[in-house]
């Protein structure tokens, strides 16, 4: 009987051994990573709170004034500051002198602050630029800014201490009776039921505005 010599590769004859281990290598499910401790501490350092005050320089959204001039809050390396731009002149400058009006503020209110630490994001400033109008612990000052002095605008039933009052502090938010109210913090009273029939007008503009 005559036999006959066929050719065998090594790879045809591995084939079969490693196809199964290749396929069930692809199968398996990679493992998760298991996060310590130390990964949440490391994150931890990259939050707002944290990069904010190593950032100084950044600027807020402007507000435009009428003559076409804006002003803008801008981080420091102590805290922040208010800036006045004016376009047309290409001028920068402070929109006032900080420590004075913290210095007026303080006698206003009784409270201590600081000049590139005040304690509001907004104001409304005069059309002759001489005075502005701020909104401070619920209260809302008009000071001037050539003498810098600051007083206490009057107002009508005075909001909670607990009230959250908006960043241009022309409205106050706070709980009465389980209800919510809106109103404006430096509005004069003039009666109960005159007060109450406003709060509730001012109330429906509100969830109208935030379609509730």
């Amino acid at each position: 009987m005559r036999l006959f010599r066929v050719p065998v590769s090594l790879r045809a004859l591995a084939l079969p051994t490693l196809l199964p281990l290749a396929l069930a290598a692809q199968g398996a499910p990679p493992k998760g990573y298991q996060f310590a401790i130390e990964d949440y501490a490391r994150a931890e350092r990259f939050l707002g709170q944290t990069m904010n005050p190593l950032v100084s320089g950044t600027a807020g959204r402007p507000t435009w004034l009428p003559d076409g001039r804006f002003w803008y809050r801008a981080t420091t390396a102590n805290g922040s500051s208010f800036v006045l731009m004016n376009p047309a002149k290409r001028t920068r400058a402070a929109a006032f002198d900080h420590n004075r009006l913290a210095a007026a503020l303080g006698t206003a209110s009784g409270a201590t602050l600081e000049g590139d630490r005040l304690p509001f994001p907004t104001f409304d400033l005069a059309a002759d630029g001489k005075a502005l109008t701020v909104a401070l612990r619920g209260q809302r000052y008009r000071c001037d800014l050539v003498a810098y002095a600051c007083t206490a605008l009057p107002r009508g039933q005075a909001v909670p201490p607990s009230a959250s009052v908006s960043p241009d502090g022309k409205s106050a938010a706070f709980i009465r009776n389980y209800n919510l109210w809106v109103k404006d913090p430096g509005e004069r009273r003039r009666g109960a039921a005159d007060d109450r029939r406003g709060e509730g007008v001012r109330l429906r503009h509100q969830q109208r505005r935030l379609g509730a």
